[in-house]
């Protein structure tokens, strides 16, 4: 009976009322062992059973942490649909390569990602077909991979009627368990029952009132459920006298079965095949091979049949699942605590010679060697090493824990312990424990060693330092890495890497390090360290605004790139680096084409942590178009991403186009929430792309408040910190407003910096529109020439920089007063024309933004768009309708040549101005516009 849990099934009635109006619901129940958080996950599937929900669940055990997307791969093996989709995320964790850490575009990738996004795309699969129920039990046991995917599936997965609910013990240490709980729609937290509730639970299954002695038998159980269940089970008729009509109680002194001598009672009426069956499986886990059982114990697997039978009978094993499970934790582990420590080491033994014979995962076979406490070390560390290697590419932290326990019994000076160490820095530099990592590193360079691993550690060690943004160390340590390898393709990467790290730290010798890293990969041939080498040299010509010359050598890095058979897995870095190119000359359209080019290569290697990267790019390309919804979609998704896979590096954009976006949009609350992440991401060294954006956003966000010298002043540190790196780009976002600010504030002195500088990059690029645009603009604010100013905005127009020219003639209506007409580019013909000396009698009229509708929907058919409709985006109504066809979000992106996550962050914008609670209720109100397509 559910005593006492009446707020837990309300939480869980509300659970299923909003999953079945359509709105994907996560629910997470937490608790300790034996509160019944299984009880409630039982309750919920029966009532989501009889309202149609398909039901799939999967268990986790002790050793999931061993093993990525454990329990949700359980959980999808039982499910016949989707065979191609289960069939990929097999083969992509059966490929498990040694993956390097994500300090460059051009790392290997990391899997996790991508098979986060098959998971997300099979249970979409099935949440189209109907109502769905996916349910994780024992989730404190899986691992942080599967933790991220539940969590992604919840928000990603939008409008479906989909319930995710998980069960755990609370886990507050683990990041990710604290980021599924505070996620969640519906959350229940399992306390013990309280006297009343204890006491009316122990009545229910006696059909007697309970006398003294009792009643402190069942308060001694502090009110877990399972204890509980355990004391009524342990209590024979023997044990029990009436005191009064209808009251039972024990006799005085009786001494209570406490649950694990309750167990221990169950074990000793079974056979003694059972028993063995039992203590066998509870050493290998709370579920267990039937294999590994056999040959522990010495007997085929077919002689144990009646013996689990025995063991499900006897409340022991669960009758459900593949493999042998015991019916709760606490029975297992209560098997297991009875097993005498010299019986319980030679059984961990056996279990490590077992899984060695069936080729088990690295992992358990070295936990059970340790268990056993096995005297050959050595061996026991062969087998520590190889699940470290196991788990490098995708769970470096638990490579780390392994690492450490090998080597922490061998002296410092043994090569062994260096050995180990040396990978050990690998870990901890991909793990993000970069202090760590720092530590080891310096420790590590104090002790001999041979030169090629001595490269290795500077390798690492320098990772650690560049992902701390102490760039210039990290580069050292690079190029001096690159002179102690032997092999020429390891030096040319590692040059390459250092010219990337200088880049970054805004070095003075960065065009020097980019030069010689290219003549280095040019000269070994290295595919991969020459497209990565031309694409820095192309990024150094945008920094310093000469764009027209950053365009050849991002196109030969490309071509090297594409001609590389085995060039897959960096295929899509130098397209990253040839669209920023082309939006910096002015084309911005074929950046958008490169960026869905990198895109589609990015997803193909599993690059997934490079997505954030690709989306602050989209978003900036499209803010510059002046496409405002459709860049603040970018930048959520790219927040987003960069929360998923740790990825920072363009996280400053993102923040900051969500910023810039919301001034524009007079959504100030917002803006500034936007801008205060991007400055603490800075602060935080979560990189430097886009400081100049975000220190544009701040100073905007002070002149609309009224304080313009505050504004002038901020921009103008910021300026003068880019005026001193190689970054000159960075200056070109802040010119226009720098100039307006000063003009407003009279700091003369000011004006003329910013115009000596502009002046010069005009001499530096004469075919560059964009530079020549920045500069006539700075040149009339200056001069108060509204006109002109005017003429500067068309000149921003024709290099595609829409969403700078609008801000441009928000300056002219201000310099020229009320009384000047905004002039309209798409509508060059009905406007005033500033030259004409008609200013003066023109009414200023407002200008509405016009929306897109890209032929969506006929003019005349308008009025029948439902509510919501003109709010959406071009991008966004595409959407919807492939929505309202009854697409899938894989499906969408594939069509309309976007990312999933693009498409996701478009569904749920459209779902909250639509006012639609389901993707369901979406495709309803969207049917008279599907008939006018």
């Amino acid at each position: 009976m559910l005593v006492g849990r009446e707020n837990e099934r309300e939480s869980l009635q509300r659970a299923l009322k909003r999953a079945s109006s359509g709105q994907t619901t996560l629910l997470t129940i937490e608790g300790e062992a034996g509160l019944g958080k299984s009880t409630m996950l039982s309750e919920l599937a029966k009532r989501a059973a009889e309202l149609g929900f398909r039901c799939v669940q999967g268990n986790a055990d002790e050793f999931e942490r061993n093993r990525p997307f454990g329990a949700l791969l359980g959980a999808i093996s039982r499910i016949s649909d989707a065979v191609d989709l289960r069939t990929t995320v097999s083969e992509m964790l059966g490929a498990t390569p040694d993956l390097a850490t994500p300090l460059v575009l051009a790392a290997v990738p990391d899997l996790r990602h991508q098979i986060i996004d098959t998971l997300c795309a099979l249970i979409e699969q099935l949440a189209l077909e109907g109502p769905l129920l996916v349910m994780i039990d024992d989730v404190h046991w899986s691992d942080a991979s599967t933790l991220l995917a539940l969590r992604s599936m919840s928000r990603r997965v939008e409008g479906y009627r989909l319930i995710i609910a998980v069960a755990g013990r609370p886990n507050q240490g683990e990041r990710e368990w604290s980021a599924l709980v505070n996620a969640a729609n519906e959350s229940l937290i399992m306390k013990p029952l309280d006297r009343m509730q204890r006491h009316q639970l122990v009545r229910g299954r006696l059909g007697s009132a309970l006398g003294p002695n009792l009643t402190d038998l069942v308060d001694g159980t502090a009110g877990n459920p399972l204890l509980l269940d355990q004391l009524v089970r342990g209590l024979s008729e023997s044990d029990l006298r009436v005191i009064t009509e209808g009251t039972v109680d024990v006799t005085a002194g009786f001494v209570p079965s406490t649950f694990s001598s309750a167990i221990a009672r169950s074990m000793a009426l079974v056979s003694p095949l059972t028993a063995e069956v039992l203590r066998a499986a509870a050493v290998l886990g709370n579920s267990a091979s039937l294999v590994d059982v056999a040959r522990m114990i010495g007997r085929s697997s077919g002689r144990l049949l009646t013996a689990i039978d025995e063991g499900v009978r006897a409340g022991m094993l669960s009758p459900d699942g593949p493999e042998l499970a015991f019916r709760h934790a606490l029975v297992r582990d209560a098997v297991a605590s009875a097993i005498p420590p010299v019986i319980r080491a030679a059984l961990h033994r056996e279990a490590a010679d077992s899984m060695k014979a069936r080729n088990a995962p690295a992992a358990r076979i070295a936990f059970h060697l340790q268990e056993g406490g096995s005297a050959n070390d050595s061996e026991l560390r062969v087998w520590l090493r190889r699940a470290a290697d196991d788990a490098m590419g995708r769970s470096p932290a638990v490579a780390h824990e392994l690492l450490q326990r090998a080597r922490r019994h061998l002296d410092p000076s043994d090569p062994e312990w260096i050995d180990l160490a040396v990978a050990d820095l690998e870990a901890t530099a991909n793990s993000g424990m970069l202090l760590e990592a720092e530590a080891l590193g310096k420790e590590l360079l104090a002790l001999p060693m041979p030169t090629n691993q001595r490269a290795l550690v500077r390798w690492w060690f320098g990772g650690a330092l560049f992902l701390q943004q102490r760039s210039l160390e990290a580069a050292n340590l690079f190029e001096v890495a690159a002179e102690e390898f032997d092999a020429p393709e390891r030096k040319a990467l590692l040059l390459a890497y250092s010219a990337m790290a200088r880049l970054g730290s805004f070095s003075p010798s960065t065009t020097e390090a980019v030069e010689r890293a290219v003549a280095a990969a040019e000269a070994d041939g290295d595919p991969q360290a020459v497209s990565l080498a031309l694409s820095l040299k192309s990024r150094v010509f945008g920094s310093v605004l000469r764009f027209t010359e950053a365009l050849e050598p991002a196109l030969r890095a490309v071509k090297v790139a594409d001609s590389d058979p085995l060039g897959l897995a960096h295929r899509f870095q130098p397209s990253w680096f040839l669209a920023l190119a082309l939006s910096d000359m002015g084309r911005p359209d074929d950046a958008l084409d490169v960026i869905a080019f990198g895109r589609r290569h990015s997803a193909a290697a599993g690059a997934s942590w490079a997505e954030a990267l690709y989306h602050g790019l989209h978003a900036m390309v499209l803010y510059g178009l002046g496409r405002d919804e459709d860049a603040d979609a970018e930048a959520s998704a790219g927040i987003a991403s960069a929360d998923e896979t740790g990825s920072q590096i363009a996280i400053l954009w993102s923040h900051s186009v969500a910023g810039l976006v919301a001034i524009r949009q007079n959504r100030l609350v917002e803006a500034e929430a936007a801008i205060a992440a991007g400055e603490a991401a800075f602060a935080a060294g979560q990189g430097q792309i886009g400081i100049d954006l975000v220190a544009l956003g701040r100073a905007r966000l002070h002149a609309l408040a009224g304080r313009v010298e505050e504004a002038r002043i901020h921009l103008e540190q910021s300026w003068e910190l880019f005026e001193a790196t190689t970054i000159e780009v960075s200056n070109a976002e802040l010119a226009i407003d720098l100039v307006d600010l000063a003009t407003r504030t009279n700091a003369g002195d000011v004006v003329e910096m910013v115009l000596s500088r502009v002046r010069d990059w005009v001499t530096r690029d004469p075919l560059s529109t964009r530079s020549l645009a920045i500069a006539r603009a700075c040149e009339a604010i200056a001069n108060n020439d509204h006109i002109e100013l005017y003429e500067a905005a068309n000149l921003f127009r024709s290099a595609k920089r829409v969403g700078v020219a609008n801000d441009v003639e928000t300056i002219v209506q201000r310099l020229a007063g009320d009384d000047l007409w905004r002039v309209s580019a798409s509508d060059p013909a009905g406007s005033p024309d500033p030259r004409s000396g008609a200013l003066a009698t023109q009414t200023r009229t407002p200008v509405a933004p016009t929306l897109d509708f890209d032929g969506l929907i006929p003019s005349e058919l308008l009025a029948e768009a439902p509510p919501g409709w003109s709010s959406l985006s071009p991008a966004e109504q595409r959407v919807c309708l492939a929505v309202g066809r009854g697409l899938s979000n894989k499906a969408i992106a594939a069509e309309l040549f976007l990312s999933i996550r693009t498409v996701e962050t478009h569904v749920s914008r459209i779902l909250r101005k639509m006012n639609a609670s389901s993707r369901l209720k979406l495709g309803l109100m969207v049917r008279p516009v599907l008939a006018a397509e």
